[in-house]
């Protein structure tokens, strides 16, 4: 198999509609499990590491800023950025 993104995993795994997340004991738990085929299944295991490495790191990233003027400051420079 060859090696994919996580990002491309989690999309794929999205659009089969299941949700990820990581277990307690830092295990991967995926739901609903009436959705898993084996495909999907294998998918999964061939990519858990992978696929940890990729929620641990969504976990940890910052939060967005709870002000909103810290928000339409930061739209403003994207925007003015990306359009100019």
């Amino acid at each position: 198999m060859a090696a994919h993104s996580a990002t491309a995993i989690v999309e794929q795994l999205h659009g089969a509609g299941l949700s990820l997340s990581l277990a307690p004991a830092g295990g991967l738990a995926v739901a609903p499990s009436s959705h898993l085929t084996a495909d999907l299944r294998a998918l999964i295991r061939s990519s858990k590491a992978l696929l940890i490495d990729w929620l641990t790191a969504a976990n940890d990233a910052p939060d967005p800023p709870d002000d909103p003027v810290d928000w339409k400051e930061l739209a403003a420079a994207y925007h003015a950025h990306h359009f100019n």
